[in-house]
């Protein structure tokens, strides 16, 4: 997206962080000016953002879906409220999946205001592109197609869905 401020995330190929804030007029991305106006850091805007994604995350209805044997396939977390995709760097995160998914998992963040989550193990995710392509092309903004691998360790780039 070209943001002022950015920063290297879990070793991805294409996906950045980019310290923003909530305007009145929704997302609004920090410039070099506003970051030394405020003496901002890195550290810093990593609490603010674990504190604000942990009050969303409460906020969140977690659609789980099942297979026809009622075994959870995926989680989708969506919102039109605030960008979801924050939710991810709660503290609680992975806590929150980790009794069904396992202690490690993948997660998808095709835009804004839909975050996927999948088993970390067994899953082909070929089999969903199409509903993240989807998500991809929907009006809202756009996020990654990179896959991110949760686990005790943080999140890490482990693939990517492609475009056909």
């Amino acid at each position: 997206m070209g943001n002022e401020i950015s920063f290297p995330f879990g070793g991805a190929k294409s996906t950045v962080l980019a310290p923003a804030r909530m305007g009145e007029s929704g997302v609004e991305f920090l410039t070099v000016g506003s970051w030394m106006a405020a003496g901002l850091n890195e550290e810093a805007v990593r609490k603010v953002t674990a504190l604000t994604a942990s009050d969303w995350l409460r906020h969140v209805k977690v659609d789980w879906v099942r297979n026809s044997k009622n075994v959870v396939e995926y989680a989708a977390l969506r919102s039109d409220r605030f960008p979801v995709c924050v939710t991810v760097f709660a503290p609680e995160f992975r806590k929150q999946f980790e009794d069904v998914f396992g202690p490690k998992m993948l997660l998808v963040m095709p835009n804004r205001q839909t975050v996927f989550v999948f088993p970390g193990i067994g899953v082909d995710l070929s089999e969903y592109a199409p509903m993240i392509l989807e998500a991809w092309r929907s009006l809202a903004a756009k996020v990654s197609l990179e896959v991110f691998e949760l686990s005790g360790h943080g999140l890490k780039a482990a693939g990517r869905i492609e475009e056909p």
